[in-house]
């Protein structure tokens, strides 16, 4: 039989004073903390001097207790806003794939980039694989669904996630250059719809859109990806007008309301 392997003490020790300082919401004083833990104060201290460090824990600078932070629950809300998605889009998602034959992918955006929350591929005679894996993330300025989303930020957002990406020329076609982007996503604008060109991946191109949040926010974008070979124009044409149905509906279903909320695209005043 196999046996349970021990917890790492040290990271059971963490999680136990965030489960008791969850419970105390107007804070815990250092003595009550070390007492309750079974720890010396210089130990406790030090744990809640790493937790205050990550942001899990803040200390009330006129009591000097210490209490939790909103940083769990901003965690663990990405994973139900994740689920939400994925139950809401899966169906339009899988329609996609079957009515295009080519890869499918959903993704959300994460600071400066792109987390991969679904993927779905069609089963052909002829295999064709990306490097892309669930749980994995991509750039923003050299995919299709990362340009799907910068177009539709504002200017000043798009120069920070630019400023704090690490800009790596993947192919001859990957965009290293900030004003090129820039006149990227005035094209991706003007015509609705992003596309990479062999930029990330040789080869592999793709069309994408965003997904609209009830804010508003382009906190989602979706594509579909094939060997660039297969993808000429009428193929492309046709994986745009399917994408850009679902998209509206998807976002739709998320609450956003394009008369409560303009999309950004197209619009010249969105130029950056």
């Amino acid at each position: 039989m196999e046996q349970t392997s021990k917890p790492i003490q040290s990271l059971h020790r963490a999680f136990e004073i965030l489960e008791l300082l969850s419970e105390c919401p107007s804070g815990m004083a250092l003595t009550v903390l070390a007492q309750q833990t079974g720890l010396s104060k210089s130990t406790t201290h030090r744990f809640l001097s790493s937790l205050r460090e990550m942001g899990y824990v803040a200390q009330d600078a006129n009591t000097g207790k210490y209490r939790q932070t909103l940083r769990m629950f901003e965690i663990g809300s990405r994973s139900v806003r994740a689920l939400s998605i994925l139950e809401i889009a899966r169906p339009y998602l899988h329609d996609l794939m079957e009515k295009t034959g080519e890869t499918v992918h959903l993704v959300t955006h994460e600071h400066d980039k792109v987390l991969y929350i679904y993927k779905n591929s069609y089963i052909s005679d002829v295999p064709f694989n990306t490097g892309s894996l669930i749980g994995n993330c991509s750039p923003l300025y050299c995919t299709g669904v990362g340009k799907a989303i910068l177009a539709n930020l504002p200017a000043s957002k798009v120069e920070q996630i630019w400023e704090s990406s690490s800009i790596i020329q993947y192919t001859k076609n990957t965009i290293v250059s900030l004003d090129e982007l820039k006149n990227e996503l005035n094209r991706i604008r003007s015509r609705g719809y992003a596309m990479d060109n062999e930029e990330h991946e040789p080869g592999v191109s793709c069309v994408a859109v965003p997904i609209f949040d009830f804010s508003g926010a382009p906190k989602y974008a979706m594509s579909v990806t094939a060997p660039t070979v297969r993808l000429d124009e009428e193929k492309r044409a046709e994986c745009i007008g399917l994408l850009q149905r679902a998209s509206r509906e998807i976002s739709k279903l998320l609450g956003f309301n394009p008369l409560a909320i303009p999309l950004r695209i197209p619009g010249a005043a969105q130029s950056l």
